[in-house]
């Protein structure tokens, strides 16, 4: 009897396990969700099942996961701070297709997180066979993990995620083989969006353009000027028996003060912008030139010349420097003299003039002078505000002509590209009836990236 009773027990058991037993569903369902952009550096999947169970720390695609598991792969880019910017790719597999999306957002001059309305460029297309290939070839190799502390938390990523039908909802966390891999990666995603969408094409287009533009100022500005950026040199003004002043100018002074690549005409195109003092033995002069690349022919052409003024080497202290800002969303080249006299004359010149650039020639978007010695405002000022660089009189009456400077370039965000200084040694001007014989002059020209 007691024998009857333990068996009778057992099988009781055996039915409460059996009872309590679940057949694994093994669909590897990837739900597919609408992707935002604004939402989390990435959702989480909906697994139905799993035919297996992780034993590992780490997974590695192509060896534990293999192609067909794989639902959304995810790479996300962000800088919530100044210049905000947003960039995400997503593959992912949807109603049997092999899916790519892209989106680039761009806030410029501003702290994000960018929305939607920031958007410059995005694109969303079945891939072939051969670029789902490709992607799977590049991820292939990398390492999936349990979702923990993120090494890039509080940076602007890139954050990458790999949802496949065995993940859990936590074995999602995809990082690159190899620096190399992930740049193949990059490249694949990047020559995807230029296919997908008009505005990366246009912008690879553009990027091109300059890169085989820059080649060719470089090589022109190299075969055809003498460079003298980062020169200083002295030379003599004497007066003659007629008690008239004359410079002779030493010819190693002449050459390009400083070129510069930017887009002035606002077609996203690179000119080149030439500082150049010109001149011979008597005669000294800055001009400011501009230059464009003909992709068609390979050639650089000139295509507009400004000629500034003469005499800025004859100031016992000056400082002209060129530089560029914007105004009215528009590149502004401007150029600034200011100079003290003492030796020959005693007073001060200020000169101002600002150039706007339309693919042709040069405009005068506005110039003024001040010659004098009772610095009374003549509107000078006012002139400067009217093209965009707000600043007083009052900051023109200084000693100092490079704190002006800092200060003009300060109110406008502007970029020096030239600076010429002139200092004489002669100290004796405030003697009664001082008249030098010979005046020693020292020029220190720049040129600045």
């Amino acid at each position: 009897m007691k024998k009857r009773y333990r068996c009778l027990s057992c099988l009781l058991m055996l039915c409460v396990l059996t009872g309590c037993s679940r057949t694994p569903n093994i669909s590897g369902t990837v739900e597919k969700r609408s992707v935002t952009g604004s939402e989390d550096k990435a959702e989480k999947s909906s697994v139905a099942g799993s035919d297996k169970l992780l034993k590992k720390d780490s997974m590695i695609v192509g060896e534990d996961i293999s192609e067909d598991q794989i639902g959304k792969f995810y790479y996300t880019v962000e800088n919530i701070n100044y210049d905000a910017y947003y960039l995400r790719y997503l593959f992912y597999v949807e109603d049997g297709k092999n899916m790519f999306f892209f989106e680039e957002r761009e806030r410029k001059d501003d702290y994000g997180p960018t929305t939607e309305e920031d958007t410059i460029a995005e694109a969303e297309f079945e891939l072939s066979d051969d670029e789902w290939s490709d992607f799977v070839g590049a991820i292939n190799g990398g390492q999936v993990k349990e979702r923990g502390d993120n090494p890039e938390a509080g940076s602007t990523g890139p954050w990458t995620y790999l949802y496949w039908s065995g993940d859990e909802d936590k074995y999602q966390e995809y990082s690159f083989k190899s620096q190399s891999a992930r740049k193949e990666f990059e490249e694949l995603c990047e020559a995807l969006a230029e296919k997908g969408s008009p505005e990366k094409k246009k912008e690879k287009e553009i990027k091109d353009f300059n890169a085989a533009a820059h080649d060719a100022f470089e090589e022109f500005v190299q075969s055809q000027f003498t460079q003298i950026s980062s020169m200083k040199e002295s030379f003599i003004t004497v007066r003659d028996d007629e008690g008239i002043y004359y410079t002779e100018y030493p010819p190693q002074l002449f050459g390009i003060v400083n070129h510069c690549f930017a887009d002035i005409d606002g077609d996203g195109m690179d000119e080149m912008i030439i500082c150049q003092l010109s001149g011979d033995d008597m005669y000294e002069n800055l001009w400011v030139s501009t230059y464009e690349y003909n992709d068609e022919n390979g050639e650089v052409e000139d295509t507009a010349f400004y000629e500034y003024g003469e005499n800025i080497l004859e100031s016992d202290d000056g400082n002209t420097f060129v530089f560029m800002y914007e105004y009215n969303e528009k590149p502004v080249i401007a150029i600034t003299t200011m100079e003290s006299y003492y030796t020959r004359a005693d007073g001060v010149n200020l000169v101002f003039k600002a150039l706007t650039y339309d693919g042709d020639g040069f405009e005068e978007l506005g110039c003024d002078e001040y010659a004098g010695s009772d610095m009374e405002d003549p509107g000078f000022a006012d002139t400067l505000k009217e093209c965009g660089v707000d600043i007083e009189w009052i900051d023109f009456i200084v000693d100092d002509f490079k704190k002006v400077q800092e200060k003009l370039l300060s109110v406008c965000d502007g970029k020096l590209i030239t600076e010429i200084i002139t200092k004489t040694d002669d100290m004796e001007y405030d003697e009664e009836g001082y008249i030098p014989e010979t005046i020693y002059r020292h020029v220190e020209v720049c040129g600045y990236e």
